[in-house]
């Protein structure tokens, strides 16, 4: 099971990246997803890789690192999955 700590850390990185987006999230099969969105019609899809939980304690760290929210703004309506190995990869 994923901390929710985790998740809501995830949250609040992408509240604060993206302030007047609505963020949805839901658990699938094989990965966490949230879903940037702005009246109604999506903006980005994030998807995690279900061990990238696991394996980094500090989330918000990583994604800031990363440069996240840059490389959403960069790939509108496309999908961004953060690895488990901690690597992005745009679809």
């Amino acid at each position: 099971m994923i901390a929710q700590t985790k998740i809501e850390s995830v949250k609040q990185y992408l509240y604060a990246e993206f302030p007047d987006f609505e963020i949805r999230d839901a658990e699938d099969v094989v990965s966490w997803k949230f879903r940037v969105v702005k009246n109604s019609a999506t903006f980005c899809d994030l998807k995690f890789e279900r061990l990238f939980w696991t394996l980094f304690e500090d989330v918000k760290k990583v994604l800031k690192d990363l440069e996240l929210s840059k490389v959403m703004k960069n790939n509108f309506k496309k999908t961004v999955i953060v690895t488990k190995e901690g690597q992005l990869k745009v679809f």
